[in-house]
């Protein structure tokens, strides 16, 4: 481990992570950069059910706006917003009485705080804690439960990855390959999942035997708006996720974001996102949303971790710091492997949890009830958060 690197927040919306690195060439990170201010001119618009498209589309010419996309799972469209400032269009928007909801993009970032080989030093701990051994006693997983890492994009030929990965869609770049993991996010979150076991190398996943579908919507320096999460939930209900684990988390909710989540709930998806990194008690989103799993972090002694968001609209804790797992193999070409701390971290292990609970068959109402009635009370439960830690042996017990 050389070198210790702390991003933090400059924006409402953050990857939730923390980050001990073990490879040198994080030292070299390009810094993160502001959005594109053309961004400001972009507005989120969602029509009333009946609206044709016919209308919409002659609304939208009147206005001089141009439609940049559609979501035609939840039903909105992003607009560019031209002659006029976003304000001046977002309040006329918001008074038709033909639009549900009228919005700005808002802009995510991701901020960093920084016989298995590190299975016994670095990472038993963790999953002891949340007995996972027990559990695999149980079940490791199926192949044919896909969990959806919606993130920074995966590096699906790492030496504890390999097939396991499902290459899903890029919406930074707008085409197939996700792979391409420049922030190392999204591969880390997918090896505490799923990584191979047993393989004598690196790390052991909480759920070994499911799949990940790879799904990116952060750019190389950690941003992303609204909308493209958005985008990219629903592509993930889609493409066949059962679970999906979102380790980003804003201050400000956003209607295209709850609906996503919704969306992927209606359709029996189970959604587990981090309840944030700010050490406060206001609801971050989109874990705050009801059809969402909230989770906070914890430390090795059960404690909430310092630096957890925590109150009511947490359901969940589960083990976030000093999480060891995979991170791009161009960081370290002979020791591909890092700690990190953060609900990012502690979301991931849920997800592995709820990996495990749908590889037995059960609904996401089930696999809920099944996280939160069997959860450990250890300190801090209800007040810092709702229900307990996760323990996945009692969870797999739940409805036996």
């Amino acid at each position: 481990m050389k070198h210790i690197k702390h991003w933090y927040s400059l924006l409402l919306v953050v990857v939730l992570v923390s980050s001990l690195s073990l490879s040198s060439s994080l030292a070299v990170q390009a810094a993160p950069n502001k959005p594109s201010t053309t961004e400001n001119e972009k507005l989120i618009v969602k029509f009333k059910k009946g609206v044709s498209s016919e209308q919409k589309n002659a609304l939208y010419q009147q206005k001089n706006a141009k439609v940049i996309s559609r979501n035609s799972q939840i039903g909105f469209e992003v607009i560019q917003v031209q002659g006029q400032s976003v304000q001046e269009a977002l309040q006329e928007y918001r008074k038709m009485p033909n639009v549900e909801y009228a919005e700005t993009s808002k802009v995510s970032q991701a901020v960093w705080t920084p016989n298995d080989h590190y299975y016994s030093s670095n990472q038993s701990a963790p999953l002891q804690k949340m007995q996972i051994p027990e559990a695999w006693d149980i079940t490791r997983g199926s192949n044919d439960t896909v969990v959806a890492v919606v993130d920074s994009g995966v590096q699906g030929n790492h030496p504890d990855l390999k097939g396991k990965v499902i290459p899903g869609y890029d919406f930074v770049q707008n085409d197939n390959d996700p792979s391409n993991d420049e922030l190392g996010h999204g591969t880390h979150i997918a090896g505490t999942i799923a990584a191979q076991t047993n393989n004598g190398i690196g790390v052991a996943g909480v759920a070994p035997n499911v799949k990940v579908l790879s799904v990116r919507v952060l750019d190389r320096n950690g941003y992303s708006y609204s909308e493209v999460i958005a985008n990219g939930i629903t592509y993930a209900v889609d493409h066949g996720a059962k679970v999906i684990n979102l380790s980003i988390a804003m201050s400000i909710p956003a209607e295209v974001l709850e609906d996503a989540v919704n969306y992927a709930w209606n359709k029996g998806v189970v959604v587990v996102a981090g309840a944030g990194n700010s050490t406060t008690s206001e609801p971050y989103y989109p874990a705050a949303y009801p059809n969402a799993i909230s989770v906070a972090a914890t430390d090795s002694d059960d404690a909430k971790w310092s630096r957890s968001n925590y109150g009511t609209t947490v359901d969940v804790a589960a083990p976030g710091v000093g999480i060891m797992s995979t991170v791009p193999t161009n960081w370290d070409p002979e020791d591909p492997y890092t700690v990190k701390e953060g609900t990012s971290m502690a979301t991931a292990n849920v997800s592995g949890v709820a990996a495990l609970l749908a590889s037995q068959g059960l609904t996401n109402k089930q696999i809920r009830s099944a996280l939160e009635e069997s959860a450990d009370k250890i300190p801090g439960t209800g007040e810092y958060w709702k229900f307990g830690r996760v323990n996945a042996y009692k969870a797999l017990l739940h409805f036996r």
